[in-house]
């Protein structure tokens, strides 16, 4: 497989997860900066991915998916924005929630090994199960500038000159 060294803003990339060597949640991503320091991505609501569910079509509870006892659906994103920052190498993500209104929401830790890139423009990180989920408050200015850019480029409502000021 061919390494690519780095996306391109708003280049299509499919996020792909992996349980015990599974597929665990797969769909696409849209970039919004790829560089040496921070890879960021986000996807929107009514976009169709894969999604981990119980083999009797509920959740997946630590134990089912412990053992693995877990299928793959396809699933319409619905309730809300997703933005993630993941530093290249890092064993670490950070996800930023934003509501349907774009106010936002939450932020999300999520552990993982390290992803690779492919020329297909594939991202796969390994989640570990024991993310917490944490309710958002200050990230700094630089954070939240970015969300400011994601949030615009979602829209493209972006002017040439916002994109050019964005966070590089």
């Amino acid at each position: 497989m061919t390494e690519q060294k780095y996306f391109q803003p708003s280049q299509n990339i499919v996020l792909r997860t992996l349980w015990q060597d599974r597929i665990w949640s797969a769909g696409p991503q849209t970039v919004i900066q790829d560089k040496p320091e921070l890879l960021a991505f986000h996807i929107i609501p009514g976009t169709l991915w894969k999604s981990p569910c119980a083999l009797n079509g509920g959740r997946v509870t630590p134990r089912s998916h412990a053992r693995g006892e877990f299928v793959v659906n396809d699933e319409i994103w619905t309730d809300f924005y997703c933005l993630r920052l993941k530093v290249p190498g890092s064993d670490y993500s950070v996800e930023l929630f934003f509501n349907l209104d774009l106010s936002f929401r939450a932020w999300y830790i999520n552990m993982e090994t390290p992803f690779r890139r492919t020329a297909s423009g594939s991202v796969g990180p390994l989640p570990h199960w024991l993310s917490p989920r944490i309710p958002g408050t200050d990230l700094g200015p630089a954070a939240m500038n970015l969300c400011q850019h994601a949030r615009k480029a979602t829209f493209n409502t972006q002017t040439a000159e916002e994109y050019a000021e964005a966070p590089q």
